[in-house]
């Protein structure tokens, strides 16, 4: 997606949007033009430096994001004071590589103010419910190599301690934000429900074997949102078709992006909460579910016979 061909110093908001796997920057143009009608004095910066290699490293792939990011705002930002507030947006992996990306961009911390994910899968998929899903990652990690979903299944390490995300979710970031916006469905089975909104698995709480280790990472991340205001919203999309992208969770997954209802609801909740003081809360929870109102057919009316 082609960014804007010069700087713009007046504008106090910066989006940063992060696509998935296997996916491009083009896959959050409707997001992004979205939020540009609504924000139109705002900067958008659409990652695109890891558009051709989602199946490689994730730390590198959070470290093409932070020096994507520093190169945008050193570019298009003379007076860094101008620079107000910075929110991601981040799809599936899109969210965990921003994580990854915190770190290396320390210098803004204090201008960092939202973190919105939809689907993304910050425990990893360890815990999968679908056995098909979990199937095809195991045959797609074999297939292409992939050490991203080496990473995400935590089989990067034989010491699950050594694991990328296991150490993910002890490095800092999270805190720097005012808030964290979690976004999920249970209709989508590529992203584990609980992974998505940092909570502990059912499957878990009954492996004796790994289940502190996913456990520990819960308790990790929650600390680092401790005092930071998160907001965890279930999503129920209109889902007519029936088809194998259904049965695996795809079609919803990739609903998170085309849905308008959907980011319409982005929108309103972003107006809120950048647009409005800081509000001393912790938690949150929200439910609401986009489905079209079925259409009552008026039924004739038999005449009666005298």
């Amino acid at each position: 997606m082609k960014q804007p061909s010069k700087p713009i110093s007046n504008s106090g908001k910066l989006f940063i949007l992060v696509h998935g796997f296997q996916a491009t920057s083009y896959d959050m143009k409707s997001i992004r033009n979205h939020l540009a009608l609504r924000f139109p004095d705002a900067q958008f910066l659409c990652s695109m430096e890891n558009e051709t290699n989602t199946n490689g490293d994730i730390a590198e792939m959070g470290t093409k994001l932070a020096c994507e990011v520093i190169k945008f705002i050193k570019r298009y930002y003379s007076d860094i004071s101008m620079l107000e507030k910075i929110i991601f947006i981040g799809h599936s992996l899109g969210g965990v590589i921003t994580r990854t990306a915190l770190p290396l961009l320390s210098d803004y911390r204090d201008k960092m103010y939202s973190f919105i994910t939809l689907s993304s899968p910050h425990l990893g998929c360890y815990y999968q419910n679908s056995k098909l899903v979990n199937a095809g990652l195991w045959f797609l990690q074999k297939w292409n190599n992939s050490q991203c979903l080496a990473q995400l299944s935590l089989q990067d390490a034989a010491d699950p301690h050594d694991c990328f995300m296991y150490q993910l979710c002890e490095k800092p970031g999270l805190e720097w934000f005012t808030s964290v916006m979690l976004i999920s469905s249970y209709q989508d089975s590529y992203a584990p429900y609980e992974s998505t909104k940092f909570e502990v698995s059912k499957q878990a709480l009954a492996d004796a074997k790994h289940g502190e280790i996913h456990k520990t990472m819960v308790r990790n991340c929650l600390e680092r949102l401790r005092g930071v205001k998160v907001y965890k919203l279930d999503v129920g999309f209109s889902i007519k078709e029936s088809n194998m992208s259904t049965v695996i969770g795809r079609t919803a997954h990739i609903k998170f992006l085309e849905s308008s209802p959907l980011i319409d609801m982005l929108i309103y909740l972003s107006l809120i909460h950048i647009s409005e003081p800081t509000r001393p809360l912790y938690i949150s929870y929200a439910v609401f579910c986009l489905k079209k109102k079925k259409k009552k057919k008026k039924k004739k009316k038999k005449k009666q016979k005298k």
